[in-house]
């Protein structure tokens, strides 16, 4: 295990694995930037998404929605292989 990792014990899929948290520090420079990558990634597997489906999703550009974003860009939605997301948030 790496130097500062911890692993905490979880139940998952009716056996006890280790669960890891992973932190991100953030800083947004330029929210509309932010959201224009959000927008494009969400487009990828919404090609068809209405502009108001956009702006419920990730907030219009005058009160973007910050965590919306983050979360698409970095929760890649389908876990990695042999791992498990239990879950996304941002604070």
């Amino acid at each position: 295990m790496a130097a500062g990792m911890r692993a905490n014990r979880c139940k998952g899929n009716s056996q006890m694995t280790d669960c890891y948290i992973v932190n991100i520090a953030i800083q947004v420079t330029n929210a509309i930037d932010l959201r224009n990558a959000a927008i494009g990634n969400y487009r990828t597997d919404n090609p068809n998404a209405h502009a108001s489906e956009i702006d419920e999703a990730f907030g219009p550009e005058n009160d973007i929605n910050i965590s919306a974003c983050l979360i698409e860009l970095f929760d890649p939605g389908d876990s990695p292989e042999g791992t498990t997301i239990l879950e996304s948030s941002v604070s």
